[in-house]
C-alpha cells in the first residue's frame, strides 16, 4: 500500500507557553515542487518530548519523542498554522515537533524543532 502524504508542511514553528498552555504557530506551505490544491488538513499530530534543566540534549543530538499529542480541529487558515494544547506545566526543558493530518491516516512532513524552557 502507497504511503499517504499531506502535501502541506509546517515551516518556521514557533512555541509560547502560559499558565499551562502551549500556543504553536508557523506557516502552512505547500511541500516542495507541490500545490494545495486537494490538500487537505483535518488537525495535526504534536511530538513532544521532555528534559530536566540540569540535564538538557546537546545542540543537533537526535531527539527521541516520547510520544504525541494528535490533535483533530481546524489548525491552518490560509497560510497560517495555529495550536494551542495544554501540558502539565513540568519545569524544565520541551522540545515539540508538528505533523500536519490529513484524511485516512495522510501525514505530513516534520515541522522544525522548538523549544520551551519552564523554570517555575
Amino acid at each position: 500500500m502507497r504511503e499517504r502524504h499531506v502535501l502541506i508542511e509546517v515551516k518556521n514553528l514557533t512555541a509560547e507557553y502560559e499558565s499551562g498552555t502551549v500556543f504553536l504557530s508557523g506557516k502552512a506551505v505547500p511541500v516542495a515542487g507541490q500545490s494545495r490544491a486537494g490538500a487537505e488538513v483535518i488537525g495535526c499530530r504534536v511530538y513532544h518530548c521532555w528534559y530536566k534543566l540540569s540535564e538538557p540534549p546537546c545542540e543537533g543530538c537526535p531527539i527521541e519523542f516520547a510520544g504525541y499529542k494528535q490533535i483533530k480541529k481546524n489548525v491552518v487558515e490560509g497560510e497560517n498554522f495555529v495550536c494551542h494544547f495544554g501540558i502539565d506545566g513540568k519545569k524544565g526543558i520541551h522540545l515539540f515537533e508538528v505533523r500536519l493530518l490529513g484524511q485516512k491516516g495522510a501525514m505530513g512532513p516534520p515541522s522544525n524543532r522548538v523549544k520551551i524552557i519552564i523554570k517555575e
